[in-house]
């Protein structure tokens, strides 16, 4: 378990209605006898200075509510979440400083990496 700072199963994510298509043309899918799993999981500190690891939210919605950077000072901090919503202005810092840490490394993360991406 090293290195997971948030856990949710990824069985949550069969739970979860299908968002609208990305051009928002279409209908919107039907959430009738839907059973939706959709949790929350907030960061609310001032004091979430250094998150080193992994957030692993496939079916959940990050909350991240500070007035002080977040991570700021961590090696590295990747996030895989549904949604992820930032207010009252906090600054999320995600270094990619991989080999100041013993902390593992999730595999497709790191320095062999092509790219950063941000995706919806």
């Amino acid at each position: 378990m090293a290195g997971l700072l948030f856990f949710e199963d990824r069985a949550l994510i069969n739970l979860l209605p299908l968002p609208p298509p990305l051009s928002g043309k279409g209908p919107a899918p039907s959430l009738i006898g839907a059973v939706v799993g959709l949790r929350e999981y907030r960061i609310i500190s001032n004091e979430a200075r250094n998150l080193l690891g992994t957030i692993y939210l496939p079916a959940g919605r990050l909350i991240i509510d500070s007035k002080r950077p977040i991570a700021d000072q961590s090696a590295y901090t990747v996030i895989i979440a549904r949604i992820i919503n930032l207010y009252d202005g906090p600054d999320l810092v995600l270094n990619a400083r991989y080999g100041t840490t013993d902390i593992p490394v999730p595999e497709g993360v790191g320095p062999s990496s092509a790219d950063t991406v941000l995706s919806n």
